[in-house]
């Protein structure tokens, strides 16, 4: 089937997420602070690489599965009818995933709290040659990373087709290993370009939430950091500084410690946030073995 779609690309997508369109780095990351438009702007990306590629099929992984149908799913619904393309694709939650109906190209979204459900993914058309790492700062190891990028190979049936993996988040921390993978230029992957953005690369804000990014620069600056500026989050000022260390251990490790969960319930402007923690009082450690945190978690999400 043959589609014609007008779409002025120049009048919607903002300067900073032009690579998206025009870049073929294997690896394209996006660090930015509220606001900056990088999720809705990939999400418009994912919907026009489908349009413009028939090769073309995306995988949109987060750390949990359960949390891309109210983010990334919901997302890309958004930009489909903003582009004006929302009648040319077919939305469904079980199983959930997005079909581009001329062509059968599919948008599956999967979680790394299941690995095998990501790594048997075969396209009916086309390959698996993109894939979304939404919230990638929730990601646990570059391992894990890497062994679903893995999957991401294979003979493309257009002269010019390219593989590429886009990753978004939030720079919670300097220690991530997304920092030394993306961005230090000693060890940065040579197959990826980094960006850093802002609220100020979205022409789409309104007054009123500028205004609440100022107001956070004048109450709480070491979050706004991160949150407005865009920087990596540093350890300076917090109360346990200097006391944590990151170190490998596995489950077995710790299966006989007692085990205890910290919770920070929040829900609009202020994450809920949730650290797993198995504590060895002999020796005075604790084991952070798992966490979220995120906004608008309702009680059932929770729990």
């Amino acid at each position: 089937m043959t589609v014609q779609i007008n779409i002025d690309l120049n009048s919607i997508v903002p300067k900073a997420y032009a690579p998206l369109y025009n870049d073929r780095t294997r690896y394209l990351t996006y660090k930015g602070s509220r606001g900056s438009r990088k999720s809705f702007s990939v999400a418009e990306d994912v919907i026009m690489q489908i349009i413009l590629h028939p090769y073309v099929n995306w995988i949109v992984l987060r750390q949990y599965a359960y949390t891309n149908k109210d983010s990334t799913y919901s997302t890309i619904q958004q930009a489909a009818f903003r582009l004006g393309v929302y009648d040319l694709f077919k939305f469904t939650l079980s199983p959930l995933e997005i079909t581009f109906k001329p062509t059968g190209q599919k948008v599956f979204f999967r979680g790394m709290d299941k690995p095998l459900a990501v790594t048997s993914l075969q396209p009916t058309t086309g390959v698996l040659a993109r894939a979304w790492w939404e919230e990638a700062y929730e990601l646990k190891s570059l391992d894990a990373f890497k062994t679903v990028e893995e999957t991401m190979r294979g003979e493309i049936n257009d002269p010019d087709g390219y593989y590429q993996s886009i990753i978004t988040f939030n720079p919670w921390s300097d220690q991530h290993w997304l920092k030394r993978e993306f961005f230090d230029e000693d060890t940065k992957n040579p197959r990826s370009k980094s960006f850093t953005t802002t609220y100020k690369d979205n022409p789409y804000l309104d007054d009123d939430y500028i205004a609440s990014l100022n107001d956070m620069i004048k109450r709480n600056p070491n979050r706004a950091r991160v949150a407005v500026y865009g920087d990596w989050g540093i350890a300076e000022g917090l109360v346990f500084d200097g006391l944590f260390e990151q170190r490998d251990f596995s489950m077995e490790d710790i299966s006989a410690l007692p085990k205890a969960v910290g919770l920070d319930f929040g829900f609009k402007h202020d994450p809920t946030a949730g650290e797993f923690m198995a504590i060895d009082q002999q020796n005075r450690v604790v084991y952070v073995y798992d966490e979220f945190y995120q906004q608008g978690m309702l009680t059932q999400q929770i729990a």
